[in-house]
């Protein structure tokens, strides 16, 4: 994010989910969503600042979630998710607007999956 998008940044930061699973690099969700530090949330796209940041930030844990709990599951009873940094994802915000954009009126009217008020159920 640049200087120029500040005035995007409380926007981005409502977006941002909060109290999602931790992850080893010490940064936390709740405190990109909630922060007035607007200063500290602008320039992360700066490759020097990406150089210089923990490459813990980039690692992900991928968890096989249980489908039938509390019960005890068999094989094909787990899903698998992966828990990102919230840096990745505050990253990942810079192109929240954009794709929102896409996603209303740039498919294909027959797409049904990823538009909003439209479920998979369709098809």
């Amino acid at each position: 994010m640049c200087i120029r998008d500040r005035y995007l940044i409380p926007y981005l930061q409502k977006s941002m989910s909060s109290g999602k699973g931790i992850i080893s690099d010490g940064f936390s969700d709740t405190w990109i969503r909630d922060t007035k530090r607007i200063d500290l949330l602008t320039n992360w796209w700066n490759r020097y600042l990406l150089r210089r940041l923990n490459n813990e930030i980039f690692k992900a844990r991928l968890i096989p979630l249980n489908k039938v709990w509390p019960e005890i599951p068999h094989e094909d009873q787990f899903r698998p998710i992966v828990v990102v940094s919230p840096v990745i994802k505050w990253l990942e915000a810079r192109f929240l607007l954009k794709i929102k954009e896409y996603l209303s009126n740039g498919l294909d009217k027959n797409q049904t999956g990823f538009v909003s008020n439209c479920g998979t159920g369709l098809n």
